[in-house]
C-alpha cells in the first residue's frame, strides 16, 4: 500500500505523538491495545509473565518487543511471541536483579516494514506495567509436566475436514502449552498441531485440518510436548514404547489421495548465452494431476562441475514456472546443462530425477562467457599456530592467510602430522572477521610427541581451481609454523590379530562377505583395519576396510563380492592394522602357514554346469536308473520334462535312480545339477524290450505246416530235434501264424518258438506230427 502524507497529516501525526496509546494517527502503522504484566511483585526464580494485546490491522505483525530498564540502570530487551496477543516472561536468578524494572519503551514491527516505538514518556501510567523483584527467593520448580490423555472429537474424519484435538495434562505450577505430532500408520501423511489454546477446564484445545490428499488410514499421535512456566519439558514420542492406552486414535478417509509427484516437462532458458555475473532466466512446465504443484528446484552444472542451484521457482501469470538467477562471475566458459531436478506437490509426493546420462530433448542449455575466467588457485601466505606447544587431547587453533585472485577461496582443509608421520591429526577452516582461515583441532592420546607441523593443504575457490600441496621437511615454508606436542604415554607398539572369523562362510557371486577382525592392543586400540582375500588360484583379490570398533573391540567388514568372483575356498591374504597412536602393521598369511584360527570363505560361484551323465542301459523290467555323473550331483530322471525319480551321485560319481518299471520306447532324460545349480544337457535313453514272447500256441499240424497264434509281429520258427530251422513265419498283427517246411515224415517231432523284434525268443513247444492215413 502506498502512502501520501500531507503536511498537514504529518504536523497532525508529530501532535499526537505526545499522548499515550496513539504515537501514531495513521492505522497502517503498527500499534496495540493494552499490556499486562503479571506478576508485579516476583521472588527470583519466579516468572514474571507479560501479554501484550497488539491484532493485527492493514498489515500483519512481525515483531513485538518490550523493553526495561534494571535497578544497576541496564536495559534488557524481552522478545514477545505472537499473534494479536503478544507473550513473554522474565526470571530473575541472581539477588543482583532484585529491586524494580521499569518500562522504557514498547517496540512494534509488521510486514510492510512499518514499526512503531512507543517510549515511556508516550505511554499511559508506565509505573503500572513495572515490577519488582523482591529480595527472596522462590522455591525451584524441577519436575516436567504430564500429558495424562490426548482425545479426538471424532472417530472418524473425511481427508480435508477437521476434528477437536483436547490434550489433558497436568503439573505442580501448571502446564503453559502443548504441541504434538501426528502420523498416518497406514500409509503417507504426517502432521503437526500447534495452536492448542488452554481452556478454562485446564485442558488444552486445538483444531486439526486433515491434509486434504493424504492416504486413508489410521493416525496416531506421534511425539507430544508439553511444558511448564518454570521451562519443564515433558517429551514423549512413538520409539519410546507401547502406545499409551489414554491416547487416542482416528481413522481418516480419502477416496481421492494424491499419490502422484509433479512432473516436469520442458525447462528452457530466456538467454542462450550469458555473461558471467550477469541475470539469467529458468523457464519451466511443470504439472502436477491432483493437489498441485508446492515446490521446484533445479541444479545445473557445467562440463568443469560448477554447480548452479536454482530454487526460487515461481509460477508466472502465462502459467509457466520461472526464476531469475544470477550467473556467478567465477563461472568458466562452459555450456550449463540441467542436472536434476526436484518436484513435490502440496500432498508432499516428492520427484528427484537426474539427468547426467540421458538428456531429454525439451531441456536447454546455455553458455556462460566469462572474459575474466579465474584459472589460478588459492595461494597460501603463511600458516600460525595460537600454541607453541600442547599435551595430547588438548585443543590448539590454526590460522592460515590465503588469497585468490579473482573467485574467491570455498573451501580449505589443513593436515598435521608428528615427526615420523604416525600421528595424524585435520581440520576444516573457515573464514574469520579479519579474512584469515582457521579451525581448531586436537592431538589424539598416545600419539607421537614431538615436533608437529603442517603435511598438507587442500583449497578450492569458487571457480573449481583446486591447491592440493603436501610439504616435507625439505620444502616446508619459512612462514609455516610448527608446535610441539608433549606425551609421556606415547604408545608405539602396533596391534596384534587374533583371528579372522566369516560371519558368511559361503557366499555367491554379487553377494557380500561379511567377516569380523579380533584386535589386540596392548596400550591403545585399534582406529584402522583392512582386510584382502585371495583366490584359490591367487589371481583375484579382494579388499574391505573399517575404521568403526564397537563395544567388545571387535572390528566387523562387508566385502562385495564380484558376479565374476572365481569358484572355490578363498583365503585371508593380507591384514593391515594401525591404532590409534600411528603405529602400523601388515600381517601376510598363505595356504602352507595359514592359522588354524582364521575362517576361510568359500565362492560358490560355479558357472560351468556338469557334463550330461552316462546312463546305463535299462529294459523295460528295470526299476534302476543306473550310470555315472559328476560328482555329489543331484540326478533326474524325467519323462516329458516332469521329474520320475531324483537321486544324488556319490563321491565317485555313480549313481542309481529307483524308478517304477517303464514301458519299452518310453524315452527318458536324465540330468545332472551341481552344488550351484547348474544343469547340465539332458541324456537321452530309451527302454528297451528284454521281455521274451510266450510261447506259441499250436493249433494245426501237418507233415508240411503248422499254423496257430503267437505274439503278434514275432517270427515263428520251426525246428528239428538238431536244431535245423524247418521254416518261419511272422505272426500278423492278431497273432496269427503259418508255417510252411518240407514234407515230414509222420509222428516226426518239431519244435515251435517266436522270437520278437528285439531278439528275445520264447521257450520251444515240442509238437508231434500225426497224420491220418
Amino acid at each position: 500500500m502506498k502512502r501520501k502524507f500531507s503536511s498537514l497529516f504529518l504536523m497532525a501525526v508529530l501532535m499526537f505523538s505526545i499522548f499515550p496509546f496513539t504515537s501514531f494517527a495513521n492505522e497502517d502503522y503498527p500499534t496495540y491495545q493494552s499490556l499486562s504484566v503479571s506478576p508485579q511483585e516476583a521472588k527470583i526464580n519466579e516468572q514474571v509473565w507479560f501479554d501484550l494485546y497488539a491484532p493485527d490491522s492493514a498489515y500483519f505483525m512481525l515483531e513485538a518487543r518490550l523493553t526495561y530498564l534494571s535497578p544497576q540502570g541496564e536495559e534488557r530487551v524481552i522478545e514477545l511471541s505472537g499473534p494479536d496477543h503478544w507473550t513473554g516472561q522474565f526470571t530473575a536468578t541472581s539477588f543482583d536483579e532484585v529491586g524494580t524494572w521499569q518500562l522504557q519503551s514498547i517496540y512494534l514491527y509488521d510486514d510492510s516494514y512499518n514499526s512503531s516505538t512507543f517510549t515511556r514518556e508516550q505511554i499511559d501510567q508506565p509505573e503500572n506495567y513495572d515490577f519488582t523483584i523482591l529480595n527472596e527467593e522462590a522455591e525451584i520448580d524441577v519436575a516436567a509436566p504430564i500429558v495424562d490423555a490426548i482425545t479426538f472429537e471424532k472417530e472418524q474424519v473425511q481427508a480435508g475436514d477437521f476434528t477437536k484435538i483436547k490434550v489433558s495434562a497436568s503439573d505442580d505450577t501448571g502446564v503453559e502449552w502443548v504441541t504434538l505430532g501426528l502420523y498416518n500408520t497406514a500409509g503417507r501423511g504426517n502432521d503437526y498441531v500447534t495452536n492448542f489454546v488452554k481452556t478454562e477446564d485446564g485442558t488444552f484445545e486445538a483444531t486439526w485440518w486433515v491434509p486434504q490428499y493424504t492416504d486413508p488410514g489410521k493416525w496416531k499421535v506421534n511425539w507430544v510436548y508439553a511444558g511448564d512456566a518454570a521451562g519443564n519439558q515433558y517429551n514423549w514420542d512413538d520409539y519410546m514404547g507401547d502406545y499409551p492406552a489414554s491416547f487416542g486414535t482416528i481413522q481418516v478417509l480419502n477416496d481421492n489421495p494424491d499419490n502422484t509427484a509433479p512432473t516436469v516437462s520442458s525447462i528452457l532458458f530466456l538467454n542462450g548465452v550469458a555473461e558471467a555475473g550477469q541475470e539469467n532466466t529458468l523457464q519451466l512446465e511443470a504439472d502436477d494431476d491432483l493437489s498441485g504443484i508446492n515446490y521446484l528446484s533445479v541444479e545445473l552444472r557445467n562440463e568443469f562441475g560448477q554447480r548452479l542451484y536454482i530454487d526460487g521457482i515461481y509460477l508466472s501469470e502465462e502459467g509457466f514456472w520461472t526464476s531469475s538467477f544470477v550467473v556467478p562471475s567465477y563461472m568458466k566458459n562452459s555450456t550449463f546443462k540441467v542436472w536434476n531436478v526436484y518436484t513435490q506437490d502440496n500432498a508432499g509426493n516428492v520427484d528427484h530425477q537426474f539427468y547426467e546420462d540421458e538428456y531429454p530433448a525439451s531441456f536447454g542449455t546455455f553458455e556462460v562467457q566469462n572474459a575474466n575466467e579465474d584459472t589460478n588457485a588459492p595461494i597460501v601466505q603463511s600458516v600460525t599456530f595460537d600454541k607453541d606447544s600442547m599435551v595430547t587431547e588438548d585443543t590448539n587453533v590454526v590460522r592460515v592467510a590465503a588469497t585468490d585472485d579473482n573467485s574467491g577461496i570455498e573451501s580449505m582443509d589443513i593436515y598435521m602430522q608428528s615427526p615420523t608421520g604416525k600421528g595424524m591429526t585435520s581440520t576444516y577452516l573457515y573464514q574469520d572477521e579479519e579474512g584469515n582461515f582457521m579451525g581448531e583441532f586436537s592431538i589424539p592420546p598416545y600419539t607421537e610427541p614431538g615436533e608437529w607441523r603442517v603435511s598438507q593443504i587442500v583449497a578450492r575457490d569458487f571457480a573449481g581451481n583446486v591447491l592440493d600441496v603436501t610439504y616435507t621437511v625439505e620444502n616446508y615454508p619459512e612462514s609455516f609454523g610448527t608446535f610441539n606436542v608433549e606425551n609421556s604415554e606415547y604408545d608405539f607398539t602396533p596391534p596384534t590379530i587374533n583371528k579372522v572369523i566369516f560371519q558368511t562362510p559361503e557366499v555367491k557371486g554379487s553377494e557380500e562377505a561379511r567377516l569380523t577382525v579380533y584386535p589386540e592392543d596392548s596400550q591403545t586400540v585399534p582406529a584402522f583395519v583392512e582386510v584382502e582375500l585371495v583366490s584359490p588360484s591367487g589371481q583375484q583379490v579382494l579388499t574391505g576396510n573399517t575404521d568403526y570398533l564397537d563395544e567388545s573391540g571387535l572390528m566387523h567388514i562387508s566385502i562385495p563380492v564380484p558376479g565374476d568372483a572365481e569358484h572355490g575356498e578363498w583365503l585371508v591374504k593380507q591384514v593391515k592394522i594401525m591404532d590409534i597412536a600411528g603405529n602400523e602393521a601388515v600381517y601376510t598369511y598363505s595356504a602352507d602357514d595359514y592359522p588354524a584360527n582364521f575362517g576361510k570363505l568359500f565362492v560358490n560361484n560355479d558357472t560351468v554346469a556338469p557334463k550330461a551323465p552316462l546312463v546305463d542301459e535299462v529294459s523295460d523290467r528295470d526299476t534302476m536308473v543306473k550310470g555315472t555323473a559328476e560328482p555329489l550331483s543331484t540326478i533326474s530322471v524325467m519323462i516329458n520334462g516332469e521329474v520320475l525319480a531324483e537321486s544324488q551321485a556319490d563321491d565317485d560319481g555313480t549313481f542309481s535312480v529307483e524308478i517304477p518299471v517303464q514301458k519299452t520306447g518310453t524315452l527318458l532324460e536324465v540330468t545332472a545339477v551341481d552344488a550351484t545349480g547348474n544343469q547340465s544337457e539332458a541324456a537321452t535313453i530309451t527302454v528297451l524290450d528284454k521281455t521274451a514272447p510266450e510261447s506259441p500256441t499250436v493249433t494245426k499240424v501237418t507233415k508240411e505246416m503248422a499254423a496257430g497264434t503267437g505274439e503278434p509281429g514275432s517270427t515263428v520258427s520251426v525246428t528239428n530235434h538238431a536244431g535245423r530251422v524247418l521254416g518261419s513265419s511272422k505272426a500278423d498283427k492278431n497273432g496269427s501264424f503259418l508255417v510252411k517246411f518240407a514234407k515230414q515224415k509222420n509222428h516226426t517231432v518239431i519244435f515251435v518258438d517266436a522270437k520278437d523284434s528285439a531278439g528275445n525268443e520264447s521257450d520251444k513247444v515240442e509238437v508231434y506230427i500225426k497224420e491220418a492215413r
